[in-house]
């Protein structure tokens, strides 16, 4: 029928969505509701509707549901050349899970699922063109895992393209998780007239009465399935309307039982080749067949289904409803269904489909086996190879529960829980990660708690407990597996910065103590970068800051010389950058994250191009390079929702720091009682510290001394970690303006034994020009210069800004405003640049007082978003649209649509002028 009934309002909201994609500006919907609820039928109206659009149409199929990305292969058939429009390392990941030939070098990434994300991005930005390109994907909730993450990786993407991707799926399904963030479109039951009105469509020409009809549609409570099977049995005149006013109609579970019926009342041979078709789980094309041939049945036997409307019947069998599958399975005893599930093997087996033969071999098995586990282990094999972990931690989470007890069970156990943490599944990681036996080896539970506490950590729980955790884990197998200890070692070091004064269980003093007695042995003599990092930080963690820092400076010196990462980002990524904020070491931190970031981009590795990220934008926002840690921020935040980060995870993008040199009270104040909120339920104690530096930068740039100075001592209050030595500056600097000289005094001996230790510019600068507030009036000046010298050497712009501002006000105060004009101009400069209006109104009210009465100069490209800001700044280094597409996890299109907008707002219309506005 082409009329839908009731159902006005979801195929207005369609129209709205093929509109917009139309017109550019694409996106996706998730069509929502329980079985028969007719959410394909609401896909067929946007087939029917859509014009001329193109239309790729794929299903999730129970039958596959068990094959990695076997939903994602059925989608590319659709642009089965497409693999020439791929960049480099797309191709290379699209074809690894092809498994084409020579493509595949037996490794994945934790994110492959990604790039192949960004490959299916790019082919269907190609397939679409100049076109609207609508794909539909019915019963999504039978899709395989990685092929709906994918494909949700997708669909958060295509906000300016031309593309609309429409999602049909059961409610309440634990596989909607995967498409959290996608606008739904619920289905609810019809009403009652509508009801009614279908139901005298599926019944045809027999006379009804409208008063029984009405009474028959109330019971089937607005099923659209449920109706249009009572009018199929109204109208073969199988059942008349009165017997139906007195039996229970098929709806919600009854209407599963309702086919079960009619499955029993079959011939054998039917019933048998039904079975086979329903167990037909994970096979290619002709096991089925094979199968009953196998058994002696013949391909007549699906007659009787077939007339009875259960199936359909072409190149191969198919269910008419989902439901109609589970029934026929459920219908079976265990011992039939086991006797299915082996000679679907000996068909796989025989078709050379080796993963399909070992799932039905362990289907069919009812006991420990070593011969299945060893057939499940080698199709697990080759899902690795196709860069399909989460069908590999399936393979071998099973071939764990046939293996006999042993070494060998737990090892599978492991790998299973690897995999799946890899793929993007942390729950069915940790789940796997907790059933080891109590017998296991040490380095094997240390594995597993290392494993179970990084799910928790990727699902945003267990950040005050994490450091314990870990600790204890790499303890126990410091002897028998040192290297893995260290690893765990130098993540729990990184959980306890994070977790800061919130750890439980142990205090990050007490975790750097016990390091260092376990490490043992001379520190001076450590040499490994890792070891040495370990170390400092260790050190750092135990309150001896002075120790620590020439650590942290050779372990900073050692992993800039070493190799970059190859293969992995390390898990421990972060805790190079807390080393160098210790020490006020302004380069490192920038550049490890970039190489960390670059190896994220190449791999698709999303989890840790997410931290660097994070850590980026927190350390250029320091920095005052505002617009860099904007652009970090937004693709953070856009990133992290696509792995289907919580609200609270998302939390750690809040940009605290740039809302406050941006003078945006309002927002800080909100960001930063949401970071206190989450950093109590979460135990994130990193955001109450990050917090309290933002609100000292605000209260200073407004020159709100005695706010300035209570953040400042509240933060070196609350601190457990040695990272707050940057609020020592600020208590200098408020403690003075408030008539704290004592407590002002008190704090530049602090920095000045910090700075001794660290030894870098950006410490040494902070120093001299803290030292120069509280020196008399004939040692300021100099000090006030070297503070300029120093800083103007670093990286740390707005500290340099800063070093101006105080310089031209002192030199202003002691009647020097000619001397002052230049320093006062140079911070207006840099703050202007910068965005940090507090600042720049501070420095313009100076210059006024100097006699200066120019308008303060306009921030560059201020008309620019973060997205627009940054695809301006990498068009102008040279990077082409692909590139930059290939970068930002974007399609060629969406780059273009921004430098559309960049060009019209900045009024240019070349590329070489761009080059001149962000050179």
């Amino acid at each position: 029928m082409s009329r839908l009934f009731g159902r006005a309002r979801e195929c207005a909201a369609l129209d709205s969505a093929v509109a917009a994609a139309r017109k550019g500006n694409g996106g996706s919907l998730i069509i929502t509701g329980g079985p028969g609820a007719g959410k394909s039928e609401l896909l067929g109206y946007v087939v029917r509707s859509a014009g001329d659009a193109e239309i790729i149409r794929i299903e999730g199929l129970e039958s596959e549901s068990a094959i990695g990305l076997a939903g994602l292969h059925r989608l590319l058939l659709f642009h089965p050349n497409g693999r020439g429009v791929l960049p480099p390392a797309q191709r290379r990941a699209l074809d690894a899970s092809l498994g084409v030939d020579g493509s595949a070098d037996g490794s994945y990434t934790e994110a492959s699922p990604f790039l192949l994300g960004l490959a299916v991005l790019t082919l269907l930005g190609d397939l679409s063109g100049s076109r609207l390109l609508v794909c539909l994907i019915d019963d999504a909730h039978w899709l395989d895992a990685e092929s709906a993450q994918v494909l949700a990786f997708v669909a958060r993407r295509l906000r300016n393209e031309r593309i609309l991707m429409l999602f049909a799926a059961r409610e309440n399904e634990p596989a909607e998780i995967v498409f959290t963030g996608i606008p739904d479109l619920p289905v609810p039951p019809l009403h009652l007239d509508d009801a009614v009105e279908l139901l005298l469509a599926a019944a045809g020409d027999i006379p009804l009465d409208r008063r029984v009809a009405r009474q028959i549609a109330a019971r089937a409570e607005g099923n659209p399935l449920a109706i249009t099977e009572v009018g199929r049995e109204l109208a073969a005149r199988r059942a008349p309307p009165q017997v139906l006013l007195d039996e229970p109609l098929p709806v919600g579970a009854r209407l599963r039982r309702h086919y079960e019926t009619g499955i029993r009342r079959l011939p054998e041979d039917t019933r048998q080749l039904l079975l086979l078709a329903a167990a037909n789980m994970g096979s290619a094309p002709g096991t089925l067949w094979r199968a009953a041939e196998l058994a002696g049945i013949k391909e007549s036997a699906a007659a009787p289904a077939e007339r009875a409307a259960l199936i359909t019947v072409g190149p191969d069998l198919r269910f008419r409803h989902p439901l109609i599958r589970s029934a026929a399975y459920g219908t079976a005893s265990d011992q039939e269904k086991r006797q299915a599930h082996s000679v679907l093997a000996a068909a796989a087996r025989a078709l050379g489909d080796r993963q399909a033969a070992a799932w039905h071999l362990a289907a069919a098995t009812d006991a420990r086996d070593e011969t299945v586990a060893a057939e499940l282990e080698a199709a697990a094999q080759s899902a690795h190879d196709r860069g399909s972990p989460l069908n590999e931690s399936a393979f071998l989470g099973r071939a764990a529960e046939l293996s006999p007890p042993g070494p060998r069970a737990v090892k599978r156990r492991l790998r299973a829980a690897e995999a799946a943490l890899f793929g993007g599944a942390p729950l069915r990681a940790e789940s796997l990660a907790s059933q080891l036996p109590p017998d296991a080896a040490p380095a094997d539970r240390a594995l597993a708690e290392h494993l179970r506490v990084q799910a928790r950590l990727a699902t945003g729980r267990g950040v005050a407990e994490a450091p314990a955790l870990l600790l204890d884990a790499a303890l126990s197998c410091l002897k028998e597996a040192p290297n893995l200890a260290r690893e765990i070692l130098l993540e729990a070091v990184t959980a306890t910065f994070s977790a800061s004064q919130l750890t439980t269980t142990i205090t990050p003093a007490e975790l750097g103590e016990r390091i260092l007695t376990a490490l043992g042995g001379d520190p001076e003599v450590v040499r490994e970068p890792e070891e040495l990092l370990l170390t400092g930080l260790a050190t750092l963690l135990s309150g001896r800051y002075l120790t620590a820092a020439p650590l942290l400076r050779e372990a900073i010196a050692a992993l800039a010389a070493a190799p970059a990462p190859r293969e992995r980002v390390p898990v421990w990524l972060l805790a190079a950058t807390f080393a160098a904020t210790a020490i006020w070491e302004d380069r490192f931190a920038l550049e490890w994250l970039a190489r960390c970031e670059d190896l994220a981009r190449r791999t698709g590795a999303m989890r840790p191009l997410t931290l660097c990220l994070i850590g980026g934008s927190i350390s250029n926002a320091a920095r005052g390079q505002l617009a860099l840690a904007d652009q970090q921020t937004a693709e953070g935040r856009e990133l992290a929702r696509a792995l289907g980060w919580t609200a609270g995870q998302l939390a750690s993008f809040s940009a605290v720091r740039v809302l406050a040199y941006r003078g945006d009270r309002k927002a800080l104040r909100r960001a930063f009682a949401n970071g206190q909120a989450v950093a109590a339920t979460r135990g994130s104690g990193d955001m109450i510290r990050v917090g309290f530096a933002a609100e000292i930068t605000l209260h200073l740039g407004y020159g709100e001394y005695p706010e300035a100075y209570q953040a400042a001592t509240a933060m070196r209050q609350q601190d457990t970690i040695g990272l707050t030595a940057e609020a020592l500056p600020a208590i200098v600097e408020a403690g003075l303006r408030t008539g704290r000289a004592a407590e002002a005094e008190a704090a530049l001996i602090d920095l000045e034994r910090y700075a001794a230790a660290s030894g870098t510019g950006w410490a040494q600068g902070l120093l001299a020009r803290s030292a120069a507030l509280l020196a008399p009036q004939e040692e300021a000046a100099e000090r006030y210069e070297k503070a300029i010298d120093l800083l103007g050497r670093t990286t740390a712009t707005a500290d340099l800004a800063r070093a101006h501002l105080l310089y031209g006000e002192w030199l202003r105060r002691h009647q020097r405003p000619s001397d002052a004009r230049p320093h006062l101009e140079e911070a207006l400069t840099l703050f202007t640049a910068m965005g940090a209006a507090p600042f720049a109104e501070r420095t313009q009210a100076e210059l006024q007082a100097a006699g200066v009465t120019t308008a303060a100069p306009r921030p560059r490209n201020p008309a620019l978003t973060a997205r627009e800001s940054q695809i301006a700044s990498m068009a102008a280094a040279g990077y082409t649209n692909q590139e930059i597409a290939n970068r930002l996890f974007i399609t060629a299109n969406t780059v273009e649509y921004h430098l559309k907008k960049v060009f019209r707002k900045l009024a240019i219309d070349s590329r070489r002028q761009l080059r001149d506005k962000f050179s």
